[in-house]
């Protein structure tokens, strides 16, 4: 039988074609790597069930100087907000002069529990930030029956119990429905995120409950899932333009599926805002550079990371109370919006 292959970051390397310094580079996640490099870097780290042997660092301290951050690979390099949020837990890792690994996860959570949390237990790591939807989360479940430190980011329903830094999801939401009736709008789409997630949960909450103060009736045929992903949120914007009335203003509920809309919309041979008003949800890097420029509600995501990361890293169980943390929102005005008497009959 033949003797199973030790893996180490030189054979990363030597597969990959590249040294060894930028393997190492891509494992503690450093910016200045080729994405099409970082990519097949990470592609053989999965194949060959790699981990990074950090034990002679972290065995000889009494609590590891790494913190891992729990997400799905698919998410991490094409999701602006995920992102953002990345940059702000490096500032703060940095600051520490602490160690950052990226843990994958998939949706089969049961089978990822004991992968994880060992980590931990072998005290490779002082804790987790926590990127994965919540709601429901065997791994959150298990991580708080085992008194194991971590911090949700970007959740907090029903995990109250939790350490969590979150935004007003429900509040910005009631802003940008409250704006769009203030322009004169009562035929108001509505194109959702992923129904098992609390964001967006409290950001169809909240619009719901904008339209009820103001006495504008929800059109349930335009409320449609995007489920937080550009493509989806094109052709939910589809169908949005196929209802008999079709609606003067959308509220998406992030920015990338209102990018998607946008592209709807114009491919449709209709005008933003003149035929349909459009309001996002994040405030990404590309929302500014959208044409016509995009109205959105801007959470703070780089601080979503410099919180999480630094309470993590601060964290003593037995002083600190947990961490309850709501950052708010604001609602940005952009050129994507416009008082429907303008340019509509």
């Amino acid at each position: 039988m033949n003797k199973p292959e030790n893996i180490t970051i030189n054979t990363i390397a030597e597969k990959a074609g590249t040294s060894k310094m930028t393997v190492s580079r891509v494992l503690n996640n450093h910016p200045y790597v080729k994405s099409k490099t970082r990519s097949k870097i990470l592609n053989l780290i999965k194949k060959l069930k790699f981990h990074p042997n950090i034990t002679a660092v972290n065995l000889s301290r009494k609590t590891p100087q790494t913190i891992a951050l729990v997400i799905q690979y698919e998410h991490l390099f094409t999701n602006y907000y995920f992102t953002e949020v990345l940059q702000g837990i490096e500032k703060i890792v940095d600051d520490y002069s602490y160690n950052l690994i990226i843990l994958n996860v998939t949706s089969r959570q049961e089978e990822e529990v004991e992968r994880v949390t060992n980590w931990y237990f072998g005290k490779f790591v002082k804790g987790f930030l926590v990127m994965v939807p919540a709601q429901d989360s065997i791994l959150v479940k298990k991580m708080r029956e085992a008194d194991i430190p971590f911090v949700l980011i970007g959740a907090s329903g029903g995990f109250r119990g939790s350490n969590f830094v979150d935004v007003e999801n429900y509040t910005g939401a009631y802003k940008a429905a409250k704006y769009l009736i203030s322009l004169g709008h009562s035929q108001i789409g509505f194109i959702a995120g992923p129904p098992e997630r609390g964001d967006a949960h409290e950001r169809e909450a909240g619009f719901r409950k904008a339209l009820a103060d103001k006495g504008v009736p929800v059109s349930e045929n335009l409320v449609v899932c995007g489920h937080f992903k550009e493509d989806l949120g094109y052709q939910a914007m589809l169908q949005l333009l196929i209802q008999p009335t079709r609606p003067t203003a959308v509220f998406a509920a992030n920015d990338l599926m209102a990018k998607g809309a946008m592209m709807a919309i114009k491919e449709s041979g209709l005008q933003i805002p003149k035929d349909i008003s459009i309001i996002g949800f994040d405030d990404i890097d590309v929302a500014s550079q959208l044409i016509p420029s995009l109205t959105t509600v801007k959470q703070p995501m780089f601080r979503l990371g410099t919180e999480a990361a630094g309470f993590l890293i601060e964290y003593t169980p037995e002083v600190d109370k947990p961490l309850h943390l709501i950052l708010p929102t604001e609602l940005i005005i952009r050129e994507s919006s416009s008082r429907i008497w303008h340019f509509q009959k």
